[in-house]
């Protein structure tokens, strides 16, 4: 009897070990994939605004007219803007893959407080009004620097995307509750929207839901990827030319 209970339990060993090492060369399988995706876009993504700078670099020296100089010199600024967001972007996927959970006591309420606060330099943050509903004592036990990199891209995107078409007031609403031992938070918009052939993969590497869109592609991988790691869970509803809400379950 207890030889078969050995038995049994070597060859249910055997089982775990072997499902673990599908499951591993799976994850490799996606991490390869999506590395091979990630240096030819970010390689992309960095080489075009360098030649669009050197190219203004040209012209400029070229100029002899002031005002068009001046007009130059800003087109450059311009580009270097988005280089620099570009290179953050990166940063935020590489400490979320790399750098270890680190909980502590958050304020919410502070948390997107500070978060607009240090967004004002963005174009359009005047222009739209940020409705901070969550408790002003919330408290989450989580990882803050993960909860700073998604709240501030989604607050970010709201005033990116901003509905400018219209004569109501654009706002970014935020508001949120503790439930069964986890935070369930809404961020919602009044912005362009998502169209709903777009939805399903608004969260993919390098996706861009919008034409125009001024951004990597990576805010929103970033965004699940980052609560991933937190063991939560994000969800979206949009309407096209109406607005989305994003609601993501964050444990506590």
């Amino acid at each position: 009897m207890l030889f078969s209970r050995v038995n049994y339990n070597a060859e249910a060993a055997l089982r775990r070990s072997e499902q673990d090492k599908v499951t591993q060369n799976e994850q490799l399988k996606k991490i390869n994939q999506e590395l091979d995706r990630f240096v030819y876009s970010v390689s992309h993504d960095l080489r075009a605004p360098l030649s669009s700078i050197t190219g203004l670099i040209q012209v400029y020296q070229l100029s002899d007219n002031l005002p068009e100089k001046d007009k130059l010199v800003g087109m450059m600024q311009d580009r270097v803007a988005k280089l620099d967001k570009f290179i953050h972007t990166i940063i935020d996927y590489s400490r979320n893959a790399r750098s270890e959970i680190t909980r502590k006591s958050v304020n919410l309420y502070s948390l997107i407080e500070e978060i607009w606060s240090d967004l004002s330099y963005m174009p359009g943050w005047s222009q739209v009004q940020l409705q901070n509903n969550l408790p002003s004592h919330g408290i989450i036990t989580s990882d803050e620097d993960r909860l700073r990199i998604v709240l501030s891209n989604l607050i970010s995107n709201a005033i990116v995307y901003r509905n400018d078409r219209t004569e109501r007031q654009s706002f970014v609403n935020v508001k949120g509750w503790q439930e069964k031992g986890q935070w369930v938070l809404q961020l919602s918009d009044n912005g362009q929207g998502i169209s709903e052939e777009h939805l399903s993969h608004i969260f993919e590497m390098f996706y861009r839901a919008h034409r125009e869109s001024k951004g990597s592609g990576l805010g929103l991988y970033i965004v699940k990827e980052t609560l991933d790691r937190l063991k939560g869970t994000i969800t979206c509803q949009s309407t096209y030319g109406e607005g989305t809400q994003f609601s993501m379950v964050v444990p506590d």
